[in-house]
């Protein structure tokens, strides 16, 4: 049988109420999934938590993992948008502008294809795929916490060597050991995802049917 969401394993936990902010600097939370085959559903919970993340990155290392997640996506109900290099340019153009006017939700993206998106009420970045070291992590984490507003970083881990990755090799040397939190789902719910004052793009569409 399926492991429940809340049986999830944890380390540590810094408030057990949940963590809110409004500070400009984003916060940096670690799931640990106790197997791949968990990381789909997890990753839809992320993405239903309430209050639902007004805009969503997911980031993958490959143009395939970017077309195998858009798909699988879909599939549970979920509409998110490509944005690879081998997408059209125009294409690319589209899901940008759709995404600084607010009429995309998710999008799931390649690192180098995501150079060159602008989304100003971006709120929460997801690494579904950890990034390969600190400056790949920090361009990642670039995306959200822009000009004054609050943002997350997600990051799934999906076996006992990926655990402590985003500790060692993405926190100590980006000095980001104050930010980076262990995140327990409670009652299927993760207290960081929740944000005060959190930003919302000036025109929505639904991104999902469940």
């Amino acid at each position: 049988t399926n492991q429940k969401y809340n049986d999830f394993e944890i380390i540590k936990l810094p408030n057990q109420e949940g963590i809110t902010t409004t500070s400009p600097t984003a916060l940096h939370g670690v799931i640990h999934v106790p197997h791949k085959r968990f990381a789909l559903d997890t990753l839809k919970k992320i993405l239903h938590t309430h209050p639902m993340p007004a805009q969503v990155l997911i980031f993958v290392n490959t143009p395939h993992r970017v077309k195998i997640t858009v798909k699988k996506l879909a599939e549970m109900g979920i509409i998110a948008a490509p944005f690879t290099g081998e997408e059209q340019k125009q294409d690319r153009t589209d899901v940008n502008k759709a995404l600084r006017e607010g009429y995309v939700g998710i999008v799931v993206a390649t690192e180098m294809a995501a150079r060159g998106i602008d989304a100003p009420y971006l709120t929460h970045v997801i690494n579904y795929d950890l990034p390969t070291d600190a400056s790949h992590y920090a361009h990642r984490a670039g995306r959200v916490a822009r000009g004054g507003r609050p943002g997350i970083v997600i990051n799934m881990t999906t076996s006992q060597k990926e655990r402590h990755v985003p500790f060692t090799r993405f926190a100590k040397p980006l000095q980001l050991q104050d930010q980076m939190y262990i995140v327990q789902p409670r009652e299927g719910k993760l207290p960081i995802i929740g944000l005060s004052n959190q930003p919302q793009p000036p025109k929505t569409s639904d991104t999902s049917n469940s």
